[in-house]
């Protein structure tokens, strides 16, 4: 399975713009929070990178500069749709462990059951 890291920057890069759904700042949190749940769930002690889900949720926001997303700086092309943003997180939310391994492993973009691609998330 690759790096949590890897996962975050799939999804991380198609979430920008702003539609008055959930922001981009709010969808980085969600995604971190939701990523790290499914990380320590699927993840067996002792392969885990992180001591506790806490520690990876922050350590993941922190990476990827949740902190300071905006709605106008996080979709490179094309204007940011937050109702895709939110079906991005609900899908993570909702994977067994066979699908985060492979979620992870494909970087998102190859699963049509996961709305987190970049033409999803950025029109």
């Amino acid at each position: 399975m690759k790096s949590l890291g890897v996962l975050m920057f799939a999804v991380l890069t198609a979430c920008g713009g702003g539609d008055g759904a959930a922001s981009a700042q709010q969808v980085c949190n969600d995604l971190a929070d939701a990523d790290c749940s499914q990380y320590f769930k699927c993840v067996p002690d002792g392969m885990r990178a992180y001591a506790s889900e806490a520690e990876c949720a922050a350590m993941t926001k922190a990476t990827f500069s949740c902190a300071t997303s905006t709605n106008a700086n996080t979709c490179a092309m094309g204007t940011y749709d937050g109702d895709a943003g939110e079906q991005c997180v609900s899908d993570v939310r909702g994977l067994t462990c066979a699908q985060f391994a492979a979620y992870t492993d494909s970087n998102a973009s190859n699963d049509p059951a996961i709305a987190c691609a970049d033409s999803d998330v950025c029109h």
